[in-house]
């Protein structure tokens, strides 16, 4: 998180991006700071703070203060996506009191999509997804909400509160995402449950056309189509957020639009030979 210096003269300064640390090199800063922690307890922490060295420091500096503490219980708590961020806190020190400095001074828009990104999984998702996700009641993709949104990523992107794993997917970082989680769980009931609808429905559709563009070019269905490949490269990468946009529509009692998924899902499932998520769709339904 980039964060904002007020008072500085930035004129001729030089910007350095400077990323997180990799998980051998925060494990280590996790033991520095609290040499209690098991190699298996630090290379944990490391990860659930996604290398992020003030996340770190502030979760090992948590366990060296409080000697009592069961590691793995705060780790546990540490990994729940609505209450973790919480628990970065030790001291003055706050993970949630810095990243709200950075929330406070967006716009409206771009809070809203925040919080929309912590309603969605917390996995890679595609801009039709969030695009449909955050459309309202319409839930349209037409191409003046997809370049808006795609506008918007872009300004959270030079702002380092969202990462851009490719040409069209975007996620947030661990710990961002549970704090967009916290914002999201601010907004009205109505706006949480409409972003799900229509996340639901955007993945639902995006696994449906896939599953029609599998098949055969001749009636003894044995020469593939040349659409397979690109199919059931779109269900494989679809998989994991479709099973958990289905998971967060049943916590949130949203059994129909939780069906509808499960039911694609399956579908995908089936193709891509993952039965043991087949087993876990089957529960939704």
């Amino acid at each position: 998180v980039r964060s904002a210096w007020t008072g500085l003269s930035i004129e001729h300064a030089d910007f350095v991006e400077i990323e997180p640390l990799s998980r051998d090199d925060a494990a280590r800063l996790a033991t520095d700071k609290a040499s209690g922690l098991t190699p298996a307890e630090s290379q944990e922490l490391a990860e659930l703070c996604g290398g992020l060295p003030l996340a770190v420091l502030i979760a090992a500096a948590q366990i060296k203060s409080r000697p009592k503490l069961s590691v793995r219980e705060y780790l546990d708590r540490l990994a729940d996506p609505d209450r973790g961020i919480a628990e970065l806190a030790a001291g003055q020190r706050s993970m949630a009191a810095i990243l709200e400095y950075s929330y406070q001074c967006l716009t409206a828009e771009q809070s809203q999509l925040v919080q929309a990104l912590g309603l969605l999984p917390n996995v890679t998702v595609t801009l039709d997804v969030i695009t449909g996700a955050t459309a309202g009641e319409e839930c349209e993709l037409n191409s003046e909400a997809i370049r808006r949104t795609t506008a918007l990523l872009d300004e959270l992107f030079e702002l380092n509160l969202v990462e851009q794993t490719n040409r069209d997917g975007y996620r947030l970082h661990d710990v961002l995402y549970r704090f967009a989680r916290m914002k999201a769980s601010e907004a009205a009931q109505a706006r949480r449950d409409q972003v799900i609808l229509n996340g639901c429905l955007v993945y639902a559709v995006r696994i449906d056309r896939a599953v029609e563009a599998i098949g055969f070019v001749d009636q003894d269905g044995t020469v593939p189509a040349e659409s397979n490949r690109d199919a059931l490269s779109v269900l494989e990468t679809t998989r994991d957020g479709a099973l958990a946009m289905a998971e967060s529509a049943c916590r949130a009692r949203l059994w129909d639009r939780a069906a509808t998924v499960a039911g694609v899902l399956m579908q995908a499932l089936r193709h891509l030979s993952h039965w043991d998520d087949l087993k876990i769709g089957r529960a939704h339904v």
